[in-house]
Formats: structure tokens, C-alpha cells, sequence
């Protein structure tokens, strides 16, 4: 894979991406097909971020959702609230019913709103994730109901306009929250214990 990439680079041609599985020396793209709105989703959009932790040019990360509950109303918000849970730099999101990425996927409206740099890592307060960005926009998810939303400073300028519950939460996250890759830790630890 190390030649392959090396062929690439030596003609300008980009990176190559793996599919499916984990990274192996010489791929410096992954694409997380099949992104759900579950927290298995997100632990392992955050297991890959973690991976290249300190070293932004290891691995890019296109996240792909939409297959399983469509890509409109509610399933959008939801699948989009999770990846921006646990994304980072050098990932990005798209959205399709189907499997491949085609010419008429659509560019939804969120793409043009306000997000900026996320302020830090994702927090769990209970079942919810939350996460705030440098424009103002939150972006919510609750891992017991796949539910999630994003609240765009495009509409709600000041936390004050926020819903009362999301006020609560955004209090709480500092004092009782769990950092995203604590959780991550704890996942693993119960599963290789679950296993013996």
C-alpha cells in the first residue's frame, strides 16, 4: 500500500482511501460508509479521529450517512448532529439514500450555515452528547433514541434563544459531563471484559 501511495503522490493523483476496516500503513483516506445515528456509529468515528490524534495528515475521514434512514427531516439532523459530535479536522460528511455517491446527491441548506472550529471535545451529560463550535452553533445527540439535533447560530443567535433543556445542559456539561474519548475508553474496557 506504502508503493501505492507513493505512485499517487509521484503523479499529483491524491490519496487513497480505504473503504472498510482499519487503517494500514500507506492509506491516508478512510470512508466510514453506512454512518448511523448510534452511538457505535459515533464511537467509531471517534476511535478513527483518536487514531490520528497529533498527526492531522495520517488519515482523512469521509463520513458517509443517510443509507439506512434516508437523508430529510429528522434523519438528516440526526445523522448530521453525530457526525459533528465526534468529527475533527480533515473529516467531512456526506449524505445519500443509496450506496454510491452520485452527481444528484443534494446540497443541503446546513452546509451553508454558520459553524466554525468546534471549541473542544464532545462531552456526554447522561444519554446526550453535546458539543459546541466557535459561531455558537451546538450540535446535540442522545444515544438512547438517535435523536439529534443541531442548533445553527443562524436561528439562535445567543444561548439565551436556546430551548430551556439545552440551557440546563450546556450548564451541567462542565460540572458532570464525561469527555467523548473517556467514553470511548470505558466502551472498550467493558467490551474486552465482556469478552473474557
Amino acid at each position: 500500500m506504502t508503493w501505492l501511495q507513493s505512485q499517487f503522490n509521484d503523479y499529483n493523483k491524491g490519496v487513497m482511501f480505504l473503504n472498510f476496516g482499519s487503517p494500514v500503513p500507506g492509506v491516508y483516506g478512510m470512508s466510514l460508509e453506512g454512518f448511523k445515528p448510534t452511538e457505535s456509529a459515533l464511537l467509531t468515528l471517534v476511535e478513527q479521529v483518536q487514531f490520528r490524534q497529533g498527526n492531522a495528515s495520517r488519515l482523512a475521514l469521509k463520513v458517509h450517512g443517510g443509507y439506512q434512514f434516508g437523508c430529510e427531516g429528522s434523519s438528516f439532523q440526526s445523522v448530521l448532529a453525530a457526525f459533528l459530535i465526534g468529527a475533527s479536522q480533515y473529516c467531512w460528511f456526506t449524505c445519500s439514500q443509496g450506496y454510491y455517491i452520485t452527481d444528484n446527491i443534494g446540497w443541503y441548506p446546513e452546509y451553508n450555515y454558520s459553524l466554525g472550529p468546534p471549541i473542544g471535545d464532545a462531552v456526554k451529560v447522561s444519554d446526550t452528547y453535546i458539543r459546541e463550535f466557535a459561531s455558537g452553533t451546538v450540535a446535540v445527540f442522545n444515544a438512547s433514541t438517535g435523536n439529534g439535533t443541531v442548533f445553527w447560530v443562524d436561528f439562535y443567535p445567543t444561548p439565551n434563544h436556546f430551548p430551556l433543556w439545552l440551557q440546563n445542559l450546556l450548564v451541567k456539561q462542565h460540572s458532570i459531563g464525561i469527555n467523548i474519548f473517556h467514553v470511548l475508553q470505558q466502551t472498550k474496557q467493558k467490551s474486552h471484559l465482556n469478552a473474557l
